[in-house]
C-alpha cells in the first residue's frame, strides 16, 4: 500500500514517501519503508540525527514502533 506524504511533527521526516508494511494490533501506527529518493532525503538531511541511513542502503524501513496512522496521507499508485 503506498503512501504519501509522511507528516509529521519532525519536519526532516516531512514529505518522505515510501510504502505502509504492516500495522500494529490495534491499528494505530504503521511500519514504513522509504522508497529510494526518500532514503537518499533522509540519509542526506542536516536535521536528521535520529536516523543513521547507512552508504549504499536503498531502501529504509524507519525503526521503532512504526509512523502514527494519522501522519500518514494514503495514495493510489
Amino acid at each position: 500500500m503506498p503512501a504519501s506524504p509522511i507528516r509529521s511533527a519532525r519536519a526532516f521526516l516531512r514529505g518522505l514517501t515510501g510504502t505502509v508494511q504492516e500495522r500494529n494490533r490495534t491499528g494505530t501506527r504503521a511500519g514504513f519503508l522509504l522508497d529510494e529518493t526518500s532514503t537518499k532525503r533522509l540519509r542526506a538531511h542536516p536535521n536528521n540525527t535520529r536516523y543513521s541511513v547507512p552508504e549504499g542502503v536503498q531502501y529504509f524501513r524507519l525503526p521503532g514502533n512504526g509512523i502514527p496512522v494519522e501522519c500518514l496521507e494514503l495514495i493510489d499508485d
